[in-house]
């Protein structure tokens, strides 16, 4: 059974336990579904090894960049600080922030440079 299958299987078992009788019923009719449509049983369900769980999204590569820019805030304008502290909750960057975000990157890689 393809672990989304199975995880679905986990949500409909639970509502098996609503104080509904109608919800119930329903859950489990959906469930046996289930597993004719994936050609199991309930014995072999019930060997199967428990669903893996999601792995977490990877974080952004500017996410990370953002990070550990900030570390150098000495060096940064009260802009650059906020523009790095906003752009680590977007998901994606536009063409225009990422343009800002190279230009502090490559002021972080001089100041390295010139503590060195």
């Amino acid at each position: 059974m393809p672990p989304a299958d199975r995880l679905r299987l986990v949500r409909l078992l639970g509502m098996t336990g609503s104080k509904h009788d109608g919800e119930a019923l329903n859950a489990m009719r959906m469930a046996n579904k289930m597993l004719g449509e994936n050609k199991t049983t309930w014995a072999e369900v019930l060997d199967m090894p428990p669903p893996l769980a999601p792995e977490p999204p990877l974080t952004p590569l500017h996410v990370i960049e953002a990070q550990m820019l900030l570390k150098m805030v000495d060096h940064l304008t009260p802009f650059e600080q906020s523009f790095l502290r906003n752009i680590v909750s977007f998901e994606r960057l536009s063409a225009k922030q990422s343009a800002v975000l190279d230009r502090i990157r490559q002021k972080g890689i001089a100041t390295m440079c010139a503590d060195l």
